[in-house]
C-alpha cells in the first residue's frame, strides 16, 4: 500500500450545457509529477473516438439499422507488399450486423467498413465540428480505431462528448465563473456559450454542430452501450436508466471511458507516461469505467431529479427485421423496433411488400 503506482490516470467532468468544469483530477500526485494528464496528456483515444464519426455517417445517410459485415478482411499493408489483417478485440466474427449493435459491441471491422464507405477525409471534416484539432489526424483507416497519429487529451474528449449529452451543441470548457475583489467588485465574469433550445433570450447561444435527430439516435445507441454493450458494469452498479457511454482501448497502452447523463459528462483515462502496455487484462471497461462509476455515484443527482432531453420532431419508430435491417410487417414476432429520421425509413422487405400488396387487394375487392 505504500508503493507509488507507476500508472497514471485522469478524470474530468463538465456541465454539458455550458462547459463548466465540475471536477478535474490530473494524476496520482502533483508532488511526484508536475503534469496534468487531464489537460496535457495527448493520447490515442481508441474506440472512445468512434461515436464522433458514426454521427457523421448517420448524417451522411446511414441508419442505426444499416447492415455491415463483420468478417475478416485483408488489405494492402504498404510498400513491401505485406498484408494487413485488421481484427476485432477478439477473434469472434458476427457476420452481418446492424450499425447500432456494431457500435455498442465496439466491432472494429465494421468501423473500418464505415470509414471506407464514408471516406476518411469526410470523417475528419465532420469530427472537426466537435472542436478537435484535426491537423495531425490520419487520413486513412486508423481513424476507425482512434489510432495512428491521432492524439487527444481527456479534456478534448469530454468536450466532444458534451455535444452528445446536450443534444448536439458545441460548448467550450472553462474553470472560472467569476472573480471578485476584496471589496466584492466583480473583476471577471465568464460568458460561456450555452446549449439552449427554449427561453434563450440573453444567453450566449452555443452553435449546433450535430443535427438534432442524429444527436437523438446517437444518444439511443450510446444508451445501448451501457445497457447491453461494453459498459454494462455501469448499469449494474448505478442502476439508472439515463446513463450513456463508450469504452476505448488502444494497443493496450491507453484505456478510456466517456459517459454522461443530461446533467453531467465525464471522461476517465489510465495509462503509463511512457506508453508502456497496461496489460492484456485491462480495458476501457475495467479501471476507467470503475473510476467513472465511483465518481458518478456521488456526483449525479437522483434520477428522479435529473434533466431529460426532448425527442426532436421528424423521428419515427418502425419495426424492422434484425437480420436485414429492412422494414417488416408490424405483426412480425421476430421484428424489433428501431428509430429513424423520417426520410430514412427503410423499404419493406420483398416478402412483406407482397403481403402488404395482397392486403390492399383484399381491401379493394
Amino acid at each position: 500500500l505504500g508503493q507509488h503506482p507507476g500508472i497514471q490516470g485522469a478524470l474530468i467532468a463538465l456541465d454539458p450545457y455550458d462547459g463548466a468544469i465540475r471536477a478535474i483530477v490530473g494524476g496520482f500526485a502533483f508532488e511526484a509529477k508536475q503534469f496534468n494528464h487531464a489537460t496535457q496528456a495527448r493520447r490515442q483515444p481508441g474506440s472512445n473516438f468512434k461515436p464522433f464519426y458514426y454521427a457523421g455517417a448517420l448524417e451522411n445517410g446511414l441508419t442505426a439499422a444499416s447492415i455491415y459485415n463483420d468478417a475478416p478482411m485483408v488489405m494492402d499493408g504498404g510498400e513491401l507488399e505485406e498484408a494487413y489483417r485488421p481484427k476485432n478485440s477478439s477473434d469472434i466474427f458476427q457476420g452481418n450486423i446492424r450499425l447500432r449493435e456494431a457500435l455498442y459491441r465496439s466491432i472494429n471491422l465494421v468501423s473500418i467498413r464505415v470509414i471506407l464507405d464514408y471516406g476518411p477525409e469526410n470523417a475528419v471534416d465532420y469530427v472537426s465540428r466537435f472542436g478537435f484539432d484535426t491537423t495531425d489526424f490520419p487520413r486513412d483507416l486508423q481513424l476507425a480505431f482512434g489510432g495512428g497519429t491521432m492524439a487527444l487529451t481527456p479534456l478534448e474528449v469530454v468536450t466532444g462528448y458534451a455535444t452528445f449529452a446536450n443534444g448536439g451543441f458545441k460548448v467550450e470548457p472553462y474553470l472560472l465563473r467569476e472573480l471578485n475583489s476584496i471589496n466584492s467588485d466583480i473583476t471577471f465574469k465568464a460568458d460561456p456559450v450555452v446549449a439552449c433550445l427554449s427561453n434563450c433570450a440573453g444567453l450566449n447561444q452555443a452553435e449546433r454542430v450535430v443535427e438534432p435527430r442524429v444527436a437523438h439516435i446517437m444518444d439511443s445507441m450510446l444508451s445501448d452501450a451501457i445497457r447491453k454493450g461494453t459498459g454494462t458494469k455501469a448499469m449494474r452498479s448505478l442502476k439508472r436508466g439515463d446513463l450513456r457511454g463508450k469504452t476505448g482501448t488502444t494497443n493496450d497502452a491507453d484505456i478510456w471511458f466517456s459517459g454522461f447523463t443530461p446533467d453531467l459528462v465525464a471522461t476517465t483515462w489510465a495509462g503509463f507516461s511512457d506508453n508502456s502496455p497496461v496489460g492484456n487484462r485491462e480495458w476501457g471497461s475495467t479501471t476507467p469505467l470503475e473510476t467513472w462509476i465511483e465518481f458518478m455515484a456521488d456526483a449525479l443527482p437522483n434520477e428522479s431529479d435529473s434533466k431529460s432531453l426532448t425527442r426532436p420532431d421528424g423521428i419515427v419508430s418502425v419495426k424492422i427485421d434484425p437480420e436485414t435491417g429492412l422494414r417488416t410487417n408490424p405483426a412480425d414476432r421476430d421484428g424489433i423496433f428501431e428509430i429513424f429520421r423520417e426520410e430514412r425509413v427503410p423499404a419493406l422487405s420483398s416478402l412483406d411488400q407482397e403481403i402488404e400488396e395482397a392486403d390492399i387487394s383484399q381491401q379493394i375487392f
